[in-house]
């Protein structure tokens, strides 16, 4: 009996597991392309700066289900990792939507396009997620979403945004937030002000109350977070509302999206969103664009007197591209990058907006220097119908606004940090306002 050698047995048990581990890839590939398209997905780059890893949301006609137990390929035929967001609240045991959105990031180049196919099964070949993860702790409306870059909190009544916090190299940053007795939301609105009732903002929905308890549906993986919120504005019967923050594994921003729709005709002082309000003090400056290179700057806080307020620092127009405020000794900001609002009226003309419709910085001194001085604060918003003066009087009479009307906005609320270098100390915040008012086109045919 001839016996091999041990060495060339084992050529042939290794030579084996190769046989069979290409056919396994062989298989799932086959599997993969003989799966029925479901969608093809194309990305182009808008801009010629190096933007490098970016979150893609695109939105597909199939029910959740279907979505998640599909395979996403490029155009090598490589599987991509990607996960399904919900784009409506719902209650539980209703039926799904029959869209969603499929997040995936790419990392892009100048002048490049990009195409993706969503087939239907093969999830399981779905790779590891390769880069940074989201963090998400919590339940609830109250979670927290940490994406390496920037901390966001959410507050545990509303789901509105209640803190944001930079990491530094020896620790976190304090978060910075608003203190009003409480913790109290930095994102109040989209709000509505119907006198004789009291002013109605979505941060005063309360998870704990049933009449003033929003639907919630949270999506939630290890590339995107998504919280959705529908429910009767606060303080209103006639105004149902809905906001939407998204965030991404290693982007330092939040999507965030929001919509008024009037179910009755009401006469209204204030229709308002985009407002992000802060305790004095956790920023010194307003920032906002005011030139392609060089954004303008105004204080908004007093550093050397904290009981002298400076009153309506700076008012903007409606659609100025972005703006904000920061600390000039910490070096740490946040504001609002403006990607679209429209209103329209049920005969689809603009709905009632004040020709006034405009932005304004605000340090808020009416709690007075007394005993209540921390009462005040600082802040922005866009009011749209704008029926009031500041400080607050009942001087302009109510306007109409029709059944059927809808304010709807979307912006990216932006954290960011200021350069050491004065020359250069905006060029993170020019580069970041740039990409996110540029991103890349999306189509999914």
């Amino acid at each position: 009996m001839t016996t091999e050698p041990a060495s060339t047995s084992a050529c042939r048990v290794r030579g084996l597991y190769t046989c069979c581990a290409l056919l396994t890839v062989w298989v799932a590939a086959a599997q993969a392309y003989g799966a029925q398209p479901l969608a093809t997905i194309t990305v182009t780059e808008t801009v010629e700066i190096e933007r490098g890893r970016w979150p893609i949301v695109a939105r597909v006609t199939l029910e959740r289900a279907a979505a998640e137990s599909a395979s996403l390929t490029d155009a090598r035929g490589d599987a991509v990792a990607f996960e399904v967001l919900d784009i409506h609240a719902r209650e539980s045991g209703e039926k799904p939507p029959s869209e969603v959105d499929v997040c995936f990031f790419v990392e892009l180049q100048p002048g490049r396009q990009y195409v993706y196919t969503l087939r239907a099964g093969n999830r399981a070949r779905a790779p590891a997620v390769d880069g940074p993860r989201i963090k998400v702790t919590g339940k609830g409306f109250g979670q927290t979403i940490d994406t390496g870059p920037a901390r966001f909190d959410l507050d545990p009544l509303s789901g509105q945004l209640l803190r944001y916090a930079l990491p530094l190299t020896d620790g976190d940053l304090p978060p910075r937030g608003f203190y009003q007795r409480k913790d109290r939301p930095i994102h109040w609105n989209p709000d509505v002000w119907a006198p004789p009732r009291r002013w109605g903002h979505v941060s005063d929905w309360d998870a704990r109350r049933n009449r003033k308890r929003p639907l919630l549906t949270v999506s939630s993986g290890t590339l995107a977070y998504r919280s959705v919120r529908h429910g009767v504005m606060p303080n209103s019967r006639f105004v149902e509302a809905t906001v939407s923050y998204t965030m991404f594994a290693g982007m330092p921003f939040v999507l965030e999206s929001s919509r008024m729709h009037f179910t009755a005709d009401a006469r209204v002082k204030a229709v308002r969103n985009n407002q992000l309000v802060f305790s004095r003090g956790v920023h010194t400056h307003a920032i906002w664009a005011d030139k392609a290179t060089t954004p303008a700057t105004q204080p908004i806080y007093d550093k050397k007197d904290h009981r002298h307020f400076l009153g309506v620092v700076r008012k903007l127009p409606p659609d100025v591209p972005w703006l904000g405020m920061f600390h000039d000794d910490h070096r740490y900001g946040i504001g609002i990058v403006n990607l679209e609002y429209h209103n329209t009226a049920p005969d689809g003309s603009p709905g009632p907006r004040d020709e006034d419709a405009h932005y304004y910085f605000l340090d808020y001194g009416e709690a007075g220097a007394g005993a209540k001085i921390d009462m005040n604060f600082a802040y922005f918003c866009r009011p749209v119908v704008f029926q009031y003066t500041i400080p607050v009087r009942m001087r302009k009479q109510p306007v109409m606004v029709s059944r059927g009307t809808i304010y709807a906005e979307r912006s990216a609320i932006l954290t960011f940090r200021l350069g050491d270098d004065e020359a250069h100390q905006f060029d993170g915040v020019l580069r970041w306002t740039a990409l996110l008012r540029q991103p890349p086109t999306v189509t999914v045919d």
